[in-house]
């Protein structure tokens, strides 16, 4: 779906934009819109890179003239040598930054690394080389130093403003038996699915759990074991403990070796709406065919809001291929701006629209239900498929995403889903190819001949 508002900018540094202090408010306003700081970094430092053809474009990084006085009175030298040392220091540590953010965007992690590795230790107060650094280390399996660096995720300068910080005491890893928990969301729709576990995982440890997060995402959580209560404004406590979200992995030991790290699925639709879908999904499955044809979602765009939902993002016609495979019925999940584009291919294929009639993720969640299979591209309904044990196939785009990790085609998050991973920024017919041809075998192996 995206319950919530669901390709944009290409990435070119732009060696003319933005210095100073309004570089810092381009970069803000990047991290509220949720983009990836390796990315945001390359955007706010010089300006606006966005390129309407969708492609990279060449960069030329130049480090930023010194402010220093050419002349200076002798009583100033020390003091002026040693501002230019940090000067040159800084610049070195940004064309790092530089070219590993290029570099992980088109999905190159191997050669990125060195890279963010440098720029993190020439400037080690910059949140922004620390969160960089972090999410190729999570993306390598490196979880022990990958989550221990993550916390510079909320020194990013919008964060304080822009997040909950409850007075209570942080919890950094105390025995929790009997004690009261509060749980704060922290990031998107996807990653407040993906992390509610840890809920779970604190009741399981004897916890007195309560959870704060979104009013998209607060209805699902209502099905999790153990929570006391699902708030979705602060609440006055009191609590002996607070946390994060994405700051318990930490302090949980949090080891790709222990995932899914909850008993699965930890979300579950109710019944009454799970019926409810499944009468309506059934008419739609109504043949004068001796065999039952197989129910497949499909979810192709995420929230255009975020600045790499053009590299995740996948044109509807771009699926073609798989809608011509028989045997098959489909229903589009998808929400926002593009909720009805399947309607158009309704006389030619077997696919229903159902975006328009779902109102959240509840309804979205009771669906999956009623599905053989759920084909999306990497948005929060990827999430939702995996918490529910739902089958579930997501394509993955190139560029840098830690949960999901690399040379992989499963995902320790989520023993249901299965990845297929692009392997050239923009480029998804080969990807398409891949799933058409999975889907096939798919298909033949859940849909015995006619007669038997």
């Amino acid at each position: 779906m995206s319950a919530s508002p669901v390709g944009q900018d290409s990435v070119q540094i732009n060696t003319m934009g933005t210095r100073g202090p309004d570089c810092r408010d381009a970069r803000r306003s990047d991290f509220r819109r949720g983009v990836l700081p390796s990315f945001a970094h390359a955007r706010w430092r010089h300006g606006d890179t966005s390129s309407k053809s969708g492609r990279l474009s060449p960069a030329i990084c130049a480090p930023r003239r010194s402010s220093i006085p050419l002349h200076a009175s002798p009583g100033n030298r020390t003091s002026i040598a040693s501002c230019r040392s940090r000067t040159r220091s800084n610049q070195r540590g940004e064309l790092h930054h530089y070219a590993a953010s290029a570099l992980s965007l088109c999905g190159q992690i191997d050669e990125s690394l060195p890279h963010s590795i440098e720029a993190a230790r020439l400037l080690p107060e910059d949140p922004f080389m620390q969160y960089h650094l972090a999410v190729l280390q999570l993306m390598t399996g490196d979880y022990k130093d990958g989550w221990a660096r993550h916390k510079a995720y909320y020194a990013l300068p919008d964060k304080q403003r822009r997040l909950s910080f409850p007075s209570f005491r942080e919890w950094n890893g105390e025995l929790v038996k009997g004690s009261r928990f509060l749980l704060v969301s922290d990031q998107g729709h996807g990653d407040e699915i993906q992390c509610l576990r840890f809920a779970v995982w604190l009741h399981e440890q004897g916890a007195v759990v309560d959870l704060l997060t979104s009013e998209w995402v607060a209805p699902l959580a209502a099905s999790l074991r153990g929570v006391r209560c699902v708030l979705t404004k602060p609440p006055s406590g009191p609590y002996e403990f607070w946390s994060h979200l994405l700051r318990m992995p930490e302090y949980m030991q949090l080891e790709v070796s222990n995932l899914p790290s909850v008993r699965m699925p930890y979300l579950i639709a109710p019944s009454d709406k799970v019926n409810r879908w499944r009468t309506r999904i059934e008419n739609f499955s109504r043949h004068n065919t001796r065999t039952v044809p197989r129910r497949v979602g499909i979810v192709w765009s995420g929230d255009p809001t975020f600045m790499l939902d053009r590299f995740r993002s996948i044109p509807l016609s771009k699926f073609v291929a798989c809608f011509e495979e028989p045997g098959l019925t489909w229903l589009a999940l998808q929400k926002g701006a593009k909720e009805r584009e399947a309607e158009r291919l309704a006389d030619a294929f077997q696919i229903h629209t159902l975006g328009p009639d779902i109102n959240d993720f509840v309804d979205t969640l009771a669906i999956l239900e009623t599905l053989d299979l759920l084909i999306t591209v990497d948005t929060s309904v990827a999430h939702l498929a995996g918490a529910a044990g739902r089958p579930v196939w997501v394509l993955v785009p190139a560029y840098a995403e830690w949960r999901w990790l690399r040379n992989r085609d499963d995902s320790p998050w989520y023993p249901s889903m299965r990845l297929f991973r692009q392997r050239k920024l923009g480029n998804w017919d080969p990807v398409i190819e891949e799933v058409t041809k999975a889907l096939r075998l798919w298909r033949d192996a859940c849909i015995p001949p006619a007669g038997t």
